[in-house]
């Protein structure tokens, strides 16, 4: 999609146009992901496990989802956020069986029950969020100097 919408141009949109715009969509994002689940009956979006719940509402969603990211990238610009973008095909490869999977174990041994919903599902999340990167980011980092560095194509 970066190639099909024109950043300069939102760039030079002031930005009392192009903030309500974002607004708008992520209005739009939040608001159909809700209708997906209400619809869905509860049932969650997980790629990994291919469950879509509501196909005809989960793409459309996506669509909106990826088009506040570009218009808010346009206009944004994060060094931590630009270096996961750069990593984003080792991140995805790397990240359910290199931590994901020990993570889950780990919490499972603990005692420790995945939260799906409220402030501490997403705050779980957060957190489980926060270590994969670090995580993932140091291993990058590590074979990006080594011998191996050929894994992460440099």
């Amino acid at each position: 999609m970066k190639g099909k919408v024109d950043q300069q141009r939102i760039r030079r949109l002031s930005p009392w146009r192009m903030w309500p715009g974002a607004a708008l969509l992520l209005v739009a994002s939040v608001s159909l992901a809700h209708l997906n689940s209400y619809i869905g009956l509860g049932r969650e979006v997980d790629l990994f496990d291919s469950l879509y719940s509501e196909e005809w509402l989960t793409y459309p969603t996506a669509c909106v989802g990826i088009a506040l990211t570009l218009v808010v990238a346009a206009r944004v610009s994060v060094p931590a956020i630009s270096y996961i973008g750069r990593s984003s095909l080792l991140f995805y490869t790397w990240h359910y069986s290199i931590v994901m999977l020990p993570i889950t174990h780990l919490m499972a041994r603990l005692g420790i029950t995945r939260l799906h919903e409220g402030i501490g599902g997403m705050l779980q999340n957060a957190l489980i969020l926060a270590v994969t990167l670090a995580v993932l980011a140091v291993l990058n980092e590590l074979i990006g100097k080594s011998r191996l560095k050929f894994i992460v194509g440099k």
